[in-house]
């Protein structure tokens, strides 16, 4: 496995529940980079609205208040460049493709496993290094 250094780096974790927050954030914590978490959609709008600085969003689908996809639509309208992955348990081809069309660049299925999740970031932040 690689090792990453993305000290310079800000992620940000849309996730309603705990133990799967900690999780991308032991995850990513290796990595050097800073997390933001926002435990559902609306937070992370809102979060948006006001600061700058976020590299990346991990979204989960399903939360309460607001749900991943109306929060990638909303964050949509104000940046078009951030890159945006989806992270569901949902694994249904319909599901993935509501994810694309809402705007999500990718798609992680859960249970999130490091082998799969820290290629998947280092494509997005590649080339910026």
């Amino acid at each position: 496995m690689p090792h990453y250094n993305w000290n310079d780096k800000t992620i940000m974790i849309v996730e309603d529940d705990y133990f799967n927050f900690k999780l991308l954030h032991f995850i990513i914590k290796s990595t050097k980079a800073q997390t933001i978490h926002c435990k559902n959609g609306k937070e992370a709008v809102d979060y948006f609205k006001y600061y700058s600085g976020v590299d990346l969003i991990l979204m989960d689908i399903k939360m309460p208040e607001m749900d991943g996809h109306q929060a990638t639509y909303e964050i949509r309208k104000r940046d078009g460049t951030v890159p945006i992955i989806a992270q569901t348990a949902y694994d249904t081809e319909n599901e993935e493709e509501k994810c694309y069309e809402n705007g999500c660049n990718d798609f992680i299925k859960k249970p999130i496993k490091k082998n799969d999740l820290l290629p998947l970031l280092n494509s997005y932040f590649a080339h910026t290094d």
